[in-house]
Parts: structure tokens; C-alpha cells; sequence
């Protein structure tokens, strides 16, 4: 799918400021309120993290395999950063378990951009919503080098904007966030995964 620059700048800005409400669907609620499993098996997990959300929500990505993937040695494998504010694509290590994490981000469509860029420039005075844009997680497992399966999960955000919304601000402290819906799927990922992550 091709991403819009203008409808994302327009989308991203208006999040930034008051009178916007967002919630994310498209993921298990309760895997938000799952204590980590204290048993970690013997092992390493190698993992590396591209792309990111629109609020930073790769960083609940991070926190998940630090803290709650069930290996003895967790390392994040990281790359210098490109001209165009990107890392680098790692090699994928020769041996052992790795699990390479992509963010993509699902721009909204042309119209709700638009929209959102005109709410924007009348400082919310017209309204604006989009249900069509979110993030998908990509997770593609590797061992010894060799490609063994990919997990897909897509988180779909409903944002809605207007001067009026300020009032109702406090909404967003009760709707999931991105950080909830990547933390969730990456909960996810791990149980989906169990069987391949399992020496």
C-alpha cells in the first residue's frame, strides 16, 4: 500500500495536539493485564526492531522481548542510522534464534488526510476522523540463518478531531493506546510462537 506523506504529516500533527480522540483495535485486550512468565528457558534470542508508530509504540515492542521473552540472554541487535533517519537493515545472524520485528504504518486514506489537514489548519474548528489507518507488525523468525515463519498482526486506529472534542480529552486515558495495542501483539506473538522458539 502506498503511503501518502501528506495525509501522514496531517494525521500525525493533529495527534499531537488537543482536541483529538484515538483508540486501537484489532489486537486481545486481555493479553494487557498478563503477568510475564517467570520460567525462561535456556537459551539466546536475538531480535532487531524497523520502523516505528506514529506515538512511539515500537518502544513497548522493545520492553516485551527485554523483559518477558522466556530466554536466559536476550539481545537487541541495533544499526547505525541511514541519511534518511532509518537504521539499516542487519544481516541475519549465521546461527541461534532470531526474530526480526517490521513496523509498518497504514496511512490513512487520501480523503480523512485531507480532512485532517484542513481541521488542522483551522485549528480544529472544522472535524475531521479516520478508521482506516493504523500499524501492522510484521514478525519473521529465523534459526540458524533460515527463514522459518512469519507472524502478521494489524492494529487499526480510530482517531477523531475537533475543538469541541478538548473537553472529552481525558477519553484517551481510558481507550487503548499504541503502546497498549504493541504491547499486547507482541504478548501475541510470543504465545503464537511458542512452538518455533522452543530450542
Amino acid at each position: 500500500m502506498r503511503h501518502h506523506p501528506l495525509a501522514m504529516l496531517a494525521l500525525a500533527s493533529s495527534l499531537t495536539l488537543s482536541g483529538c480522540i484515538t483508540s486501537y483495535s484489532g489486537f486481545d485486550a486481555s493479553r494487557l493485564a498478563q503477568a510475564p512468565s517467570p520460567a525462561r528457558q535456556a537459551g539466546e534470542l536475538r531480535y532487531s526492531i524497523y520502523g516505528g508508530g506514529l506515538l512511539n509504540g515500537q518502544i513497548a515492542v522493545r520492553e516485551v522481548f527485554d523483559h518477558e521473552a522466556p530466554f536466559t540472554r536476550i539481545e537487541q541487535i541495533t544499526t547505525p542510522m541511514q541519511a534518511d533517519g532509518y537504521a539499516a537493515p542487519a544481516p541475519v545472524p549465521a546461527s541461534g534464534l532470531y526474530v526480526k520485528t517490521t513496523v509498518e504504518n497504514l496511512p490513512p486514506s487520501i480523503p480523512a488526510g485531507l480532512a485532517a489537514y484542513v481541521s488542522y489548519s483551522t485549528l480544529f474548528l472544522l472535524p475531521f476522523w479516520s478508521t482506516e489507518d493504523g500499524s501492522r507488525l510484521l514478525f519473521d523468525i529465523y534459526r540458524d540463518g533460515r527463514h522459518q515463519k512469519r507472524y502478521e498482526y494489524a492494529l487499526h486506529r480510530s482517531t477523531y478531531g475537533w475543538a469541541p472534542l478538548l473537553l472529552l480529552i481525558w477519553v484517551n486515558a481510558l481507550n487503548p493506546s499504541e503502546q497498549d495495542a504493541f504491547r499486547a501483539s507482541t504478548r501475541q506473538f510470543l504465545s503464537d510462537a511458542a512452538p518455533l522458539l522452543t530450542p
